[in-house]
């Protein structure tokens, strides 16, 4: 297993809003053990009856980045995803809406924001 950031490219900084549940934060780092990472950052905060989660990591291309973003979504537990990809200047994190896979691209094709749509809109 390696860290995340051993394999520098882009940064994934995700913010989630979950259930309560205490089975969940081990849950939410599947998707990165199932592929041999460890996010360099990993915080919750609990707000009642759910918790405010923020994980960052370093060097996921856009691809992999999408995988991890689409199954930490398709959680149970999970309410909402924030997503940002750093290295497009200063984009704010977006909310996902999780219906296909679709991804805002700078000039140079990288990707800003991912957009997975399980949102009401």
């Amino acid at each position: 297993m390696h860290a995340l950031h051993d394999v520098a490219e882009d940064r994934l900084d995700l913010r989630l809003t979950v259930e309560a549940d205490p089975g969940l934060p081990t849950r939410l780092l599947e998707p990165f053990a199932k592929r041999g990472l460890l996010p360099g950052r990993f915080v919750l905060r609990r707000h009642g009856a759910q918790v405010m989660v923020e994980i960052s990591a370093d060097g996921l291309d856009p691809g992999m980045a999408t995988l991890i973003t689409a199954a930490l979504a398709r959680m149970v537990g999970v309410l909402a995803v924030g997503v940002r990809r750093r290295g497009c200047g200063r984009a704010p994190l977006t909310p996902l809406s999780l219906s296909r896979g679709r991804g805002d691209r700078t000039a140079d094709g990288s990707m800003c924001s991912l957009s997975l749509g399980r949102g009401t809109g």
